[in-house]
């Protein structure tokens, strides 16, 4: 009859059944009824890897798993499964060289004869490599189960190298080379610079290529006079062709020639003066310092420029008075402390020389000249500003005209100048303390300054008085009774300067008498006010405006002396000399 019991059986499947490398195996998924054990028999193609009822494998090949009910190990079974997309052979194929022989084109190589389906990983996925010179490429090839497998392909018929030539030069010409170009040689014995040169184009060695030389003009040997390229066209037995040119630099054919001449006004330290230190004299630009004149130009390099009328060689090969760079431009800089027309020689290296004219303009270091009217004055306290003078910002003193230092009773001065007109020359007084009225002298510097900055300096001694009265003063020092100290003169003619004497007081106002005189009372000796009337010896205004306000005193010694003004006031004053002369 017919059995009840249900058979032992198991179902399987794979995971995949494309084809897989053996790294990655195959996964069998075994699907059994409830209570059947499968357990993979003792012989496989390989050892399955079991994680619950999948089993992983890495052969192809027929596996077997055995099946045992659990509640009757005598009920038995097999389950069979075949496993053909492992796949473990590398793919291959061949190289085809499509051009073996010796060629300067390029050669392309073909992957043929593949041993299976597969496909290139690189190349952008072609097949065929074109060469553009020697060398090697690799092909790398995987199946479709994974399997790479690198083809090399190896290329050493290319040369597409030009020929392998070198430009000869010599220096000597004519028959038998009878004749040389003019050179200069550096201590080696290499030509640094020449006359003229030829040209010959060789093989570079004797392991190059046979060349054939086809010149430009046909000539086996170019000859050259003036600085230039060469052209040559070479090509070897393969057809690579070439044009090889020479640059002929060395060919000294011009002198140096200036093409610039540049004047500036710079300070001691040689840098330039600004603009407002550069002043327009007479229509002409004028400073103090000194002027920098630069020359500029170039000559045909590689020729090269040297200060003077030859190359000076130092001992280590060098020059010492070369000024230009490679390129044969040259700058030459040289600083003028005086102004008139120079030279500067100029050289190259084959001797040529030229000197090139320098006029040197504009530059006065000349300082002006002042000349005080006198030495040393007395002064009534005036106020300064009052009297409209300005006072210089740099100096700190107040800038006074001729006029003006008559007008403050200064006497007045004299300036020159080689250079700025006498209005043009600035005066500054310095040192003049109006506050200072004891009677003491002062000594006052006056600064002349011309247009360009330079200055002179003069000294005078100033007595300044604070009374209304007269005041006497001989050679600029205050003699009247207000002096502090007893006036000694050691020379016996003296200038006498009186103020205030043609002062009067009119409505209690102080007006000037522009008619105002005086008379001059002196006696050798020490008297009193009251005896002078007796004995004195006077001299009137008008005799002492003849004198220039001077007088001659007979002998050393003690004198007394009294100023009368036409209003009868008196002014009295002692003073000792001590000697004639």
């Amino acid at each position: 009859g017919v059995s009840t019991q249900q058979p032992v059986y198991a179902l399987a499947s794979l995971s995949t059944t494309r084809p897989v490398k053996p790294s990655v195996g195959v996964d069998i998924n075994v699907t059994a009824p409830l209570g059947i054990k499968v357990v993979p028999a003792a012989v496989n193609p390989s050892a399955p890897v079991r994680s619950g009822n999948t089993f992983k494998v890495n052969t192809s090949g027929v596996y077997a798993f055995d099946l045992t009910d659990i509640a009757d190990d005598t009920r038995t079974g097999t389950l069979y499964i075949s496993v053909s997309n492992i796949d473990d052979i590398l793919p291959h194929g061949e190289i085809e060289y499509l051009k073996t022989i010796p060629t300067n084109g390029n050669v392309t190589v073909q992957l043929v004869d593949l041993s299976e389906p597969a496909r290139v990983l690189n190349n952008n996925g072609r097949t065929s490599y074109t060469f553009t010179e020697n060398g090697s490429f690799t092909f790398q090839l995987m199946d479709e189960a994974g399997n790479t497998n690198d083809i090399t392909a190896n290329v050493e018929n290319i040369r597409k190298a030009v020929p392998k030539v070198e430009v000869v030069r010599s220096y000597t010409y004519g028959e038998n080379d009878s004749k040389s170009y003019g050179t200069i040689k550096d201590g080696s014995g290499n030509v640094l610079f020449a006359s003229g040169v030829n040209l010959t184009v060789v093989k570079a060695n004797d392991e190059a290529e046979d060349v054939t030389i086809t010149p430009v003009d046909g000539k086996d040997t170019i000859m050259l006079q003036k600085n230039g390229t060469v052209s040559f066209i070479v090509s070897d037995q393969y057809g690579n062709t070439d044009v090889v040119k020479e640059v002929v630099d060395n060919i000294i054919s011009s002198p140096p020639a200036v093409d610039s001449i540049t004047y500036t006004f710079v300070d001691s330290a040689g840098n330039p003066l600004p603009q407002n230190q550069i002043k327009t004299v007479n229509g002409k630009q004028a400073a103090r310092g000194n002027v920098k004149v630069t020359l500029t130009g170039k000559t045909a390099s590689p020729n090269r420029v040297f200060l003077g009328i030859a190359p000076t060689k130092a001992e280590n090969g060098s020059y010492s008075n070369a000024i230009s760079e490679a390129d044969g431009s040259f700058s030459y800089t040289r600083t003028y402390s005086a102004n008139g027309a120079t030279t500067v020689a100029l050289s190259d290296i084959v001797g040529n020389a030229v000197k090139v004219p320098l006029d040197i303009q504009g530059l006065d270091n000349t300082p002006p000249s002042i000349e005080l009217n006198l030495p040393a004055v007395g002064i009534v306290k005036k106020n300064l500003d009052a009297l409209g003078l300005v006072k210089d910002p740099a100096a700190g003193g107040y800038i006074v005209t001729a006029d003006k230092a008559k007008e403050m009773g200064l006497g007045g001065f004299q300036v020159s100048d080689n250079l700025s007109v006498e209005g043009s020359i600035r005066v500054i007084v310095s040192g003049l303390d109006m506050s200072k009225t004891d009677g003491t002298q002062q000594l006052v510097t006056y600064t002349a300054v011309d247009e360009v900055g330079n200055k002179a300096t003069a000294t005078q001694y100033v007595t300044v008085v604070d009374k209304d009265g007269m005041s006497i003063f001989a050679n600029g020092l205050l003699i009247s009774g207000s002096s502090a100290t007893t006036a000694i003169f050691d020379q016996s003619t003296l200038t006498f300067n009186i103020t205030n004497y043609n002062v009067v007081n009119v409505g209690g106002r102080d007006q000037v008498n522009e008619k105002g005189t005086y008379d001059l009372l002196y006696q050798s000796g020490l008297y009193r006010e009251g005896q002078m009337k007796y004995i004195a010896t006077g001299i009137s205004y008008s005799d002492l405006v003849k004198g220039n306000f001077k007088v001659s005193f007979p002998s050393a010694g003690w004198y007394t002396i009294i100023v009368r003004n036409q209003e009868r006031e008196r002014e009295f004053a002692t003073f000792f000399i001590s000697k004639k002369g």
